[in-house]
């Protein structure tokens, strides 16, 4: 967060408080350890603990079968500057604006990131990835050019 002094604290926890008053008055901590709860209740963590368990025994080789399929994609309608290899994040180069790109995408609901100061756009492919995700993405990079 570039400025969390503008951001209001939604939910006050004991440790993001740096004062408080009997009134339900308080004061948060300076930055953004005003939004720390300081803990995760037991439920929330059996809950993470038992979603972190439920990927597929096959999540990397789907993963990186994904990625490459992104990059067979998108190599005649952009530079692709990743790589192939183990990395499933894959980068390119857009023949327009890379920020004009992840916009238009996001309406395509395709989410991507841009790099900033790089001209390269970002995008996360992993075992969830669908195939219709990646003609999403290539058909709007191919949109755009």
């Amino acid at each position: 967060m570039r400025d969390p002094e503008r951001l209001a604290v939604a939910a006050v926890g004991h440790l993001s408080q740096a004062a408080y008053e009997p009134d339900g008055a308080f004061t948060p901590k300076p930055g953004a350890a005003r939004f720390d709860s300081g803990w995760i209740g037991a439920p929330t963590l059996a809950g993470l603990v038992a979603a972190l368990a439920t990927h597929p025994d096959w999540r990397y080789e789907r993963a990186a079968e994904a990625a490459a399929r992104c990059r067979q994609l998108l190599e005649p309608l952009a530079e692709v500057v990743t790589p192939p290899g183990h990395s499933t994040l894959v980068s390119f180069r857009p023949p327009g604006d890379p920020a004009e790109l992840v916009a238009s995408l996001r309406e395509r609901a395709v989410v991507v990131r841009e790099l900033p100061g790089r001209n390269l756009v970002r995008a996360s492919c992993g075992w969830w990835t669908s195939d219709g995700d990646l003609e999403r993405l290539a058909e709007g990079v191919a949109a755009a050019a």
